[in-house]
Formats: structure tokens, sequence, C-alpha cells
């Protein structure tokens, strides 16, 4: 939590880094099959994505000549005297793809599912729920603000790396068998729509992503929490070889319907909030009303492997190696100890929900200060864009 609380963008990312250390190696040791194949990945992605945010975080302290790593200092100083044009476009190409690698912006995604998949409870959780929102967060805190004439020149880049998270990678979602693998795709889909709210620079943009990367964090949690349950009962991820089992855990069915629901934005839950005022940020001008149609296609998606899973897993008709284990007596509902910590994360999610107020006063007060207008975006000519996403989806597939 260092991280997010730093004002001095030094041991804001010295912190996150330290953080990144035990994941590594509770992946490597203790985690699934392709455990060490998956660390290594990691390792590898994660590494490459800390050292060009490391590069563009030293190139804006040397460019600034304000001798100094605290972001007050910094905005004050670069809003009465900003950096040249192209500075700004440099520095901010290494800090969105620092950072975007860091969660995981397609096409840069390949090493989440996996590493989610592979790596104990705990450490997916705590990765997907808060570690991961780091470089989010030193987008919209470091980036953006700081650099606006670069986070416009880019801005079309982000909108259709953003739409690659949310539809290209929704679809992969789509057709994957295995529950966890399933979340890990989900929690990189996810993203693209926190980017996107990045992307509108603006004070209701990024404050729906703000709400976003809580409730993402507190349902994807869950969710992760919610597959290993499933496991221990069933003794398998693949949902296929599942079926039946709200008849011997219907507490767990109904935390695992809940959490889905949560995902896929139904209101009264907190990711309904953010993904609606990312949402409404795009509606606002022409220059980004359009994005609004293909964005909204990820509901689409988010609904369709969602209820499949829970139809697959809990209500679906069991296979005949599954009926023997409901009729043995051998699966049983959520324990006390893993009821509290799922009330916990469910309650949080729908106090967000109800209340969102409660992280939005306190966010807009800030963001009012330090985001320009939607005015200085550009428009994006969708046809000749278009190749840009082309191109990155076939890096990906070939």
């Amino acid at each position: 939590m260092e991280a997010f609380a730093s004002a001095v963008f030094f041991f804001f990312y010295f912190f996150h880094e330290f953080a990144l250390i035990p994941t590594f190696i509770m992946i490597g040791v203790w985690g699934g099959a392709g455990k060490r194949g998956a660390a290594i990945e990691m390792t590898i992605y994660l590494t490459l994505g800390a050292l060009l945010s490391l590069l563009g975080l030293i190139a804006l302290y040397v460019e600034s000549g304000v001798d100094s790593f605290s972001l007050l200092e910094l905005r004050n100083y670069l809003s009465a005297q900003p950096l040249a044009d192209t500075v700004q476009n440099n520095i901010f190409a290494l800090l969105l793809f620092g950072f975007g690698i860091l969660v995981s912006l397609f096409p840069f995604h390949s090493w989440a599912p996996k590493g989610y998949a592979t790596a104990p409870t705990g450490a997916a959780m705590l990765h997907a729920g808060v570690l991961k929102k780091f470089g989010l967060y030193g987008l919209l805190q470091i980036a953006a603000p700081l650099l606006p004439a670069g986070a416009a020149h880019w801005f079309p880049w982000i909108v259709w790396l953003a739409l690659g998270n949310i539809i290209i990678i929704g679809l992969i979602t789509m057709a994957q068998k295995d529950v966890k693998m399933m979340l890990g795709y989900s929690s990189v889909m996810h993203m693209g729509y926190a980017f996107l709210g990045i992307a509108t620079f603006s004070a209701v943009g990024v404050g729906g992503a703000l709400l976003m990367m809580i409730a993402h964090g507190l349902s994807v949690a869950l969710l992760f929490m919610l597959s290993t349950c499933i496991y221990h009962r069933s003794q398998t991820f693949d949902m296929s070889a599942m079926g039946g089992l709200a008849t011997k855990a219907p507490v767990l069915a109904a935390f695992f319907v809940a959490a889905t629901m949560a995902s896929i934005g139904l209101p009264g839950f907190g990711n309904f909030w953010g993904e609606f005022t990312i949402f409404a940020s795009l509606a606002e001008t022409a220059t980004t009303k359009w994005i609004v149609a293909p964005a909204a296609l990820g509901i689409i998606i988010s609904a369709i492997y969602g209820l499949r899973a829970v139809a697959n897993i809990f209500y679906g008709q069991p296979t005949e190696a599954f009926t023997g284990r409901l009729k043995g007596g051998e699966i049983v509902d959520l324990k006390g100890f893993e009821r509290l910590p799922a009330s916990i994360l469910i309650i949080a999610l729908v106090l967000v929900g109800l209340f969102p107020r409660i992280f939005s006063d306190a966010a807009d007060r800030e963001l009012t200060q330090i985001y320009p207008t939607l005015s200085t975006l550009p428009t994006i000519e969708v046809n000749a864009a278009l190749p840009l996403a082309v191109e990155a989806h076939k890096e990906v597939t070939h």
C-alpha cells in the first residue's frame, strides 16, 4: 500500500518492485502445474515493463530540471513550464508501454492468465486485485497529468489497445474451459475499461477508472478465492467436468453467482459505477462517443462466459464421474473460514455499489484540479486507425 500512498515517485516505483519479489517466489515454489515457466514468463514481462517505466521516470526527472522526485513539485513546475511536445511524446510512450505491460495491456498480456492460473490463491488475489493496479495508478497520477501533450498524442493508441483488451481478450476468455484460466483472461479483459477511462484524460473518466480499479480488485480477488474452493470440492478446474455443484454447495453457488454478476457490471455492485462512469465520460464528446458501442460489447461477452461458467459448474448436468462425487458425500458447502473472507469482499462490493460517493467525492476534488478537459483530445479517424489494432493482433497471433 506504500506504493499508492507515496507522494514521491521514487518510492512509488520502489515499493511496487519490492512487492513483486515475493509474488515471483510464491508462484515458482508453491504454484500449480507449469509454475516455473509461468513464473519465468511473468518475471521477464514485468521486468521489461519495470525497466521501461523506470527509464520514463528518470527521463521525466532529468528533463524537468526540478531536481526533485516530489509529484507535487513536479506538477506545479510543469504546469507553469511544460516540456516540449516531442519530449512529452517520448517520455509518455515509455511510461505508457512500461506501465501498460505491468497492467497486461494488449498485446503485452500473455503473462497474466498463465501466472494467475498457476499461482497460489493468495498470490493471485493479491496481484490481480492490488499490484496489477500499480501501472494504471502510475498513468493517472504521473504520466497523464505531467505530460498532457504526450497523452493527447498517444490517445489513439490507448483507445485501440484498450479495445483489444475488451474485445479480443474477451473472445479468448469465452473459449476457456479452465475456470481459473478464464478468470485470468477476464481480469486482463476488464483492464481495458480502466484504460479507456484514463484515455479520456478527464476528471469523470479517470474517476470512473479509479472506481473500476477498486471494484475489480474486490471482485477478481473473490472469484479467485471461490475458484479454489470449487477445486477443493471437485478436484478439477475443468468446467466441462463438473455440474450440479449447487445441490451440495448452495452458499458457494450464491457467492459465485454474486461475484460473477459484480464482474459483469450488474447495478448494485461497485463495478457498475466504474463502467457506467467510463461510458458516460466517453459519450460526452463526438471525439470519443463512437468508442461506447464497441466497448459495450464487452458487457455482452462478460455475460456469456460468466453465466456459462455458473451453468456448467453449479446448475448443469453433472458428468458421470462427478455424479459419483456428488452422491458420495465428499462435497460440502463453504466452511466458516471460507465464508468470512468471501462475505467481507461481497459486502465491500455492495457497499461501493450502493454508496460510490464514499470514494468518488474525495477523488473528484483532486482530479478536477489536475485533469484537462476533453477538448484537448484529438479526433480518431476510425478507418485510418483500424490497421493499428489489426497489426497488434497479428503480432500476438504470430
